[in-house]
């Protein structure tokens, strides 16, 4: 020991003012009490270091302080309330107050007297004042390694970290050791997500990474693990995430979603997004499906996804869901999240927007956003249970396309049975072309007559869907429904209707035999132009769809008399057996009858055909 100071004998002690400089140590008091190998003070700092050569590893002043050389034992504990003790070597404070210097195993165990927690403090500049609670303390002089024990947590940048048995080791100059098996909530402040089994690297207040594991619970209360390879915080100081899903790993977002891809995070936001394939699960043998490409938020206990969408470029990345007709083999076909559909596929009827799953419905569906939040959009809706294997279109249907100047509209549903490959629609349909106005008042006049004929329907959901999309303005809609259910129909015709001739409800069934669309039951009859008739009519509808034109055929008989309608290669050509009716055709110049080719739209006429192309088409419905 080497002693710099005063000595002062007593009767009964001998005491000090002095520095005691010992055992790589240094005590500095001025009430020094000495005894047979051993000291005390009321009042001393107490520094130490792992050996001569060294810096002091550690700190602490004012406490009331005690050594004894035979036991090879100190014991310090601060004075006052406000102070700290030091390891300098660590770089790191702490207020606790109680020290045990073991001089031989050259340790030093701190804690509280009291029993709480204490804070320690991290002071190396690049720390940023980084701090946490400890209930005690071990520092290992050599080889300067600082163990904090029952800490309950650290608080870096937005999020809080858990360490495994509460214990965090650091190295010298303020390096704390990796954190393995602990638990990680992010942020701190909302708490949507929890990590466990992590390993993380904490380096400033407000910077640390590492990875963990994740517990995705779905909507029924199933975990499935994810794996977050990387865990960090970017430049605001919010924690964000990364997990890869293989598909080998079999990770379901619900019983009814398969998912590979990238899961990303973002603390303050309680949805995560994901990034990769998904699958929709089903066992209908005529329906293939594929993974498919999305990117998208996914909340699992309501699971909506946002569907890409299509590139106007290209058609081979792109994905279909809907009810297709392959024309070269004259066969209907479901497209449901698959990208098999060909280019010379006719599309009758699609949707595209979000897709989710109805358990109510046994089905998966696919509509726009604003279809959900509003149910008189007129935005297309496609169904497909997975029961059931029935594939349901709801929204504009595209019977006939390529009709040259006659316009022809469909709305309502479309309903294929994948298990018998049957297709039903039940829509209401519009057809407008130049066609002579008497002639359009005379069949109104004549179905009007017969006072045995049934109203027709205007209560369907297929004529519900239809107003939707033909009267657009939802004030004036709304009239017209209040109009047909306090007088049965308008006074006048609404303009939007004002076409050659709306039918209001017609089933229609695809015949793959006669590779066309047939109606199935009565025709109704809305209107012809201004005229209205709302009637049910018996009679069919045929629409052939071809490659170069779609061909229309209608046969209607409300009376002992038929008005036939044929339309084909731009000609438009009608039949009745009401003479005067039919001779009225002869009375409109031909000029009248016809429009010339324009704007990319071909020649278009319409005349008279005869009763033996009348009778061809019945007998091909097994109606003569």
């Amino acid at each position: 020991m080497k002693a710099e100071g005063t000595l002062a004998y007593g009767a009964s002690d001998l005491r000090g003012d002095a520095k005691l400089e010992f055992l790589d140590a240094q005590t500095i008091s001025k009430d020094f009490v000495f005894s047979n190998r051993s000291f005390d003070a009321q009042s001393t700092s107490f520094a130490v270091k792992k050996d001569p050569t060294s810096d002091w590893a550690f700190k602490l002043w004012d406490a009331n302080g005690y050594v004894d050389f035979d036991k090879q034992y100190g014991e310090f504990t601060l004075n006052g309330g406000t102070q700290y003790m030091e390891f300098t070597m660590n770089k790191y404070i702490t207020w606790m107050d109680h020290a045990e210097w073991n001089i031989p195993v050259k340790t030093i165990e701190v804690s509280h007297e009291s029993g709480q927690l204490s804070r320690m403090v991290g002071t190396a500049r690049r720390l940023d004042s980084l701090e946490f609670m400890a209930m005690s303390a071990k520092f290992a002089l050599e080889p300067s390694l600082l163990e904090a024990f029952e800490v309950p947590e650290i608080d870096v940048a937005d999020s809080r970290i858990f360490p495994d048995s509460g214990y965090v080791a650091i190295d010298p100059n303020a390096y704390m050791r990796e954190l393995t098996n602990a638990r990680l909530t992010a942020n701190r402040y909302l708490k949507y997500h929890n990590f466990y089994n992590g390993t993380f690297k904490i380096d400033t207040r407000h910077k640390y990474s590492g990875s963990a594991d994740y517990e995705y619970l779905d909507k029924d209360g199933t975990a499935w693990p994810l794996f977050f390879e990387e865990i960090k915080v970017d430049t605001s100081e919010t924690t964000i995430g990364l997990a890869k899903v293989k598909k080998e790993d079999e990770f379901y977002l619900s019983p009814f979603f398969g998912y590979y891809g990238k899961v990303r995070l973002r603390a303050p936001e309680r949805l995560m997004t994901y990034d990769g394939h998904l699958l929709i699960q089903h066992t209908c043998e005529n329906l293939e499906t594929d993974w498919f490409k999305f990117e998208s938020e996914i909340d699992p206990n309501d699971i909506v996804v946002d569907l890409p969408e299509d590139n106007p470029t290209t058609r081979g990345d792109d994905i279909y869901n809907g009810i297709y007709l392959a024309p070269d083999s004259t066969s209907i076909y479901t497209g449901f999240l698959n990208n098999d559909a060909s280019k010379v596929d006719k599309e009758l009827i699609s949707a595209t927007g979000v897709l989710f799953y109805d358990e109510t419905l046994n089905s998966y569906i696919i509509t726009t956003r604003r279809k959900l939040r509003d149910e008189s959009i007129p935005d297309n809706y496609v169904s497909f249970n997975n029961r059931d294997c029935i594939m349901t279109g709801k929204g504009k249907i595209s019977l006939a396309q390529n009709t040259g100047r006659v316009e022809v509209e469909s709305y309502g549903v479309a309903v294929h049975d994948l298990r018998n490959d049957e297709l039903q629609v039940d829509v209401t349909m519009t057809w407008n072309f130049l066609f002579s106005e008497d002639l359009m008042n005379a069949f109104a006049m004549e179905i009007n007559a017969e006072s045995g004929l049934a109203a027709s329907s205007l209560d369907g959901e297929g004529y519900n869907i239809a107003m939707q999309n033909i009267i657009t303005d939802k004030e004036d809609r709304q009239e017209y429904f209040a109009d047909i259910a306090n007088y049965g129909a308008p006074e006048e015709v609404p303009k939007p209707l004002r076409r050659t001739i709306v039918f209001t409800d017609i089933t229609l069934l695809w015949s793959e035999e006669r590779s066309s669309f047939v109606s199935d039951g009565n025709l109704g009859i809305g209107n012809f132009g201004e005229a209205q008739v709302n009637k049910s009519v018996e009679g069919i509808m045929e629409i052939m769809p071809r490659r170069r034109s779609d061909e229309l055929f209608l046969y209607l008989e409300p009376t002992r008399d038929y008005f036939f309608f044929q339309y084909r290669r731009n000609i438009m050509q009608f039949y009745s057996t009401n003479e005067e009716i039919t001779a009225m055709v002869l009375l409109v110049e031909a000029d009248d009858r016809a429009l010339d080719a324009e704007g990319g739209k071909p020649r278009y006429a319409y005349n008279q055909t005869s009763r033996g192309r009348v009778s061809l088409f019945l007998r091909r419905h097994d109606r003569e």
